[in-house]
């Protein structure tokens, strides 16, 4: 099962930027902040859309081992998937809202 890949972006990737991103941080620089996040807003954007597309197939495989588990071997099996249901239901809201800033942005 694919647990998910950790961000990849440019910003990643660049140590110096990362450094200055994070003196701003610390130093409270909001518009040196806001700088860097509007610059990497569209990587941003596509690395949680990736890490949440990774979450909700790793919870579709989830349900399917479950749908193809026998309960009685496995007595926690329907509390722990409710649970991932759950989950799965509000990992697709995050997706919606993550499509509507992506039409938003362009």
């Amino acid at each position: 099962m694919n647990m998910g890949q950790p961000f990849d972006t440019a910003f990643s990737v660049n140590p110096v930027e990362q450094q200055i991103f994070y003196q701003a941080c610390i130093t409270g620089d909001d518009s040196l902040q806001h700088s860097y996040h509007s610059q990497y807003y569209p990587q941003t954007l596509k690395a949680l859309s990736n890490h949440v597309d990774s979450i909700t197939q790793t919870l579709n495989e989830l349900s399917v081992f479950s749908w193809e588990t026998d309960a009685k071997q496995h007595p926690r099996l329907p509390l722990v998937s409710s649970h991932n249901e759950f989950i799965w239901d509000t990992f697709e809201l995050v997706r919606q809202y993550l499509d509507s800033l992506s039409v938003a942005s362009g």
